[in-house]
């Protein structure tokens, strides 16, 4: 009992340090002017299958690449699309897509 109780907390710690410190710090989702997430539908410099959620391909696929500006993440197939340079088009696409921005890159 006192082993699963402390591998929950673990789990949470863990997605609290790292998923929430560095969703804060290190990107930023793009909105419309409604508020709503929008997605880029410019062609992607790169595309990956597989992802397991957003934090994921930001900071395993994109924040160590210093050529990428910016990122979709689809969170009905787990595919993340690579920008290498500033998309121009931003739509909402489908409830499923977001785009989001690293920061303090241009």
């Amino acid at each position: 009992m006192l082993a699963s109780f402390i591998w929950i907390i673990a789990v949470y710690l863990k997605g609290f340090l790292v998923e929430g410190n560095h969703s804060t710090m290190q990107y930023s989702l793009v909105t419309g002017g409604d508020g709503q997430a929008v997605c880029s539908v410019n062609d992607p410099s790169a595309i990956i299958f597989g992802v397991l959620n957003p934090v994921s391909c930001l900071l395993e696929h994109c924040v160590p690449t210093e050529s990428c500006l910016s990122a979709n993440y689809y969170t009905d197939t787990g595919k993340c699309e690579l920008f290498h340079y500033p998309p121009t088009d931003f739509f909402r696409i489908d409830e499923e897509c977001a785009h989001y921005m690293v920061r303090d890159r241009k």
